[in-house]
Protein backbone atom coordinates (compact mmCIF):
# COMPACT_ATOMS: atom_id res chain seq x y z
CA UNK A 1 0.00 0.00 0.00
CA UNK A 2 1.27 3.63 -0.62
CA UNK A 3 1.82 6.31 1.57
CA UNK A 4 -1.28 8.00 -0.32
CA UNK A 5 -3.91 5.09 0.15
CA UNK A 6 -3.20 4.48 3.81
CA UNK A 7 -3.95 8.43 4.20
CA UNK A 8 -6.95 8.25 2.17
CA UNK A 9 -8.06 5.29 4.46
CA UNK A 10 -7.54 7.47 7.71
CA UNK A 11 -9.53 10.30 6.14
CA UNK A 12 -12.41 8.30 5.70
CA UNK A 13 -12.15 6.57 8.41
CA UNK A 14 -12.42 9.46 10.50
CA UNK A 15 -14.62 10.80 8.16
CA UNK A 16 -17.33 8.64 9.08
CA UNK A 17 -16.59 8.19 12.78
CA UNK A 18 -17.37 11.99 12.78
CA UNK A 19 -20.55 12.00 10.31
CA UNK A 20 -22.80 11.20 13.04
CA UNK A 21 -22.60 13.69 15.16
CA UNK A 22 -21.97 16.23 12.75
CA UNK A 23 -25.95 15.72 11.34
CA UNK A 24 -28.59 15.41 14.41
CA UNK A 25 -30.97 17.67 15.24
CA UNK A 26 -31.10 19.35 18.67
CA UNK A 27 -34.57 18.40 20.96
CA UNK A 28 -36.18 20.79 23.12
CA UNK A 29 -39.04 20.81 24.92
CA UNK A 30 -42.19 23.23 25.42
CA UNK A 31 -44.14 22.79 28.45
CA UNK A 32 -46.50 25.18 27.48
CA UNK A 33 -47.66 23.13 23.97
CA UNK A 34 -46.46 20.54 25.55
CA UNK A 35 -44.23 18.74 22.59
CA UNK A 36 -41.15 18.61 21.78
CA UNK A 37 -39.67 21.17 18.92
CA UNK A 38 -36.33 20.34 16.96
CA UNK A 39 -33.62 22.47 15.53
CA UNK A 40 -32.17 20.69 12.29
CA UNK A 41 -29.73 22.91 11.40
CA UNK A 42 -26.14 22.40 12.88
CA UNK A 43 -24.95 26.32 13.16
CA UNK A 44 -25.57 28.30 16.82
CA UNK A 45 -28.94 29.21 17.73
CA UNK A 46 -27.83 33.00 18.12
CA UNK A 47 -30.00 35.94 19.63
CA UNK A 48 -31.64 38.37 17.15
CA UNK A 49 -31.74 35.42 14.34
CA UNK A 50 -34.20 33.39 12.48
CA UNK A 51 -34.30 30.07 12.42
CA UNK A 52 -36.74 27.01 11.21
CA UNK A 53 -37.78 24.40 13.71
CA UNK A 54 -40.06 21.09 13.73
CA UNK A 55 -43.05 21.42 15.97
CA UNK A 56 -43.94 17.85 16.98
CA UNK A 57 -47.20 19.48 18.37
CA UNK A 58 -48.80 20.11 14.79
CA UNK A 59 -46.15 18.16 13.05
CA UNK A 60 -44.79 20.93 10.70
CA UNK A 61 -42.01 23.47 10.73
CA UNK A 62 -42.14 26.43 12.02
CA UNK A 63 -39.66 29.63 11.57
CA UNK A 64 -38.55 31.58 14.40
CA UNK A 65 -36.76 34.70 15.50
CA UNK A 66 -34.43 34.19 18.96
CA UNK A 67 -35.34 36.89 21.44
CA UNK A 68 -33.33 35.61 24.49
CA UNK A 69 -30.94 33.14 25.41
CA UNK A 70 -30.18 31.79 29.10
CA UNK A 71 -27.94 28.91 30.09
CA UNK A 72 -29.04 27.63 32.98
CA UNK A 73 -26.26 24.88 33.26
CA UNK A 74 -27.68 21.48 32.03
CA UNK A 75 -30.24 23.43 29.84
CA UNK A 76 -30.71 26.38 27.83
CA UNK A 77 -33.76 28.77 27.98
CA UNK A 78 -34.84 30.00 24.60
CA UNK A 79 -37.06 32.57 24.17
CA UNK A 80 -38.60 32.76 20.70
CA UNK A 81 -41.03 34.73 18.32
CA UNK A 82 -42.90 32.02 16.26
CA UNK A 83 -44.16 33.66 12.55
CA UNK A 84 -46.69 30.64 11.87
CA UNK A 85 -48.14 31.01 15.36
CA UNK A 86 -48.13 34.87 16.14
CA UNK A 87 -47.08 34.32 19.27
CA UNK A 88 -43.72 34.35 21.89
CA UNK A 89 -42.57 31.07 23.19
CA UNK A 90 -39.88 29.15 25.60
CA UNK A 91 -38.35 26.24 24.69
CA UNK A 92 -35.75 24.24 27.09
CA UNK A 93 -32.50 22.80 25.07
CA UNK A 94 -30.20 20.10 26.85
CA UNK A 95 -26.93 21.46 26.78
CA UNK A 96 -23.82 19.34 25.57
CA UNK A 97 -20.80 20.19 25.98
CA UNK A 98 -19.57 18.88 23.11
CA UNK A 99 -22.26 20.10 20.88
CA UNK A 100 -21.38 23.42 19.35
CA UNK A 101 -24.77 24.90 18.90
CA UNK A 102 -24.47 25.68 22.75
CA UNK A 103 -21.73 27.88 22.09
CA UNK A 104 -24.22 30.78 21.82
CA UNK A 105 -23.40 34.33 21.03
CA UNK A 106 -25.61 37.10 20.09
CA UNK A 107 -26.10 39.17 16.81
Amino acid sequence: MKNRDILLIIFLSALLLLLPTLIYAWTGYDYESENYVEFDQDAPVIQGKDFDIYDYSDESRHTIHVISITNNGNEMEIEVYDYDEGEYRTFYMDTDIDDQRTNIGSA
